[in-house]
């Protein structure tokens, strides 16, 4: 049994709220029907005072798929041009637990522009684990974003 991770990853902008880029989210992804909806009715909690607020997909998603949905705070002095200061979206799942040539085919592709990911990625989870070590000495020597065992799309 193969283990899947889907990323997206979207550059937050000062200008534009959480609320309205999960709201526009939501709307782009409205037309794939439940589960991949994600219904549009769940919310994401305030920011408040954190940096990050997010919220598990795992109800929202099919039983045995696994999401977590985030937002960076939304401030000038706080973004900076780094992975980590990302809006990202991870889905975990197991090619038995879902039609995987749906979810490459239809799903994966609708997910890119609604979340106006930069970089999306489907891994061989079990692949990019083994192989990150050299991954990571690959962007170090090459100062470049590597993806190794992995579908990668821009």
């Amino acid at each position: 049994m193969t283990k899947y991770k889907l990323e997206f990853r979207h550059r937050p902008s000062v200008s534009e709220s959480i609320e309205e880029r999960h709201k526009d989210f939501l709307r782009a992804i409205g037309d794939l029907g439940v589960p991949w909806s994600l219904n549009d009715a769940f919310e994401v909690p305030p920011i408040g005072s954190e940096l990050v607020t997010s919220v598990s997909l795992d109800k929202l998603l099919p039983v045995g798929v696994k999401g977590r949905i985030s937002y960076a705070l939304r401030d000038q002095k706080y973004l900076q041009d780094d992975a980590q200061f990302d809006d990202a979206l991870f889905i975990e799942f197991t090619d038995s637990k879902v039609d995987y040539s749906y979810l490459l085919k239809v799903v994966f592709p609708v997910y890119i522009k609604a979340f106006g990911s930069y970089r999306s990625a489907l891994h061989d989870w079990n692949v990019t684990r083994n192989d990150w070590p050299l991954v990571l000495e690959a962007c170090d020597a090459t100062k470049k974003t590597l993806m190794v065992g992995m579908a990668f799309f821009v």
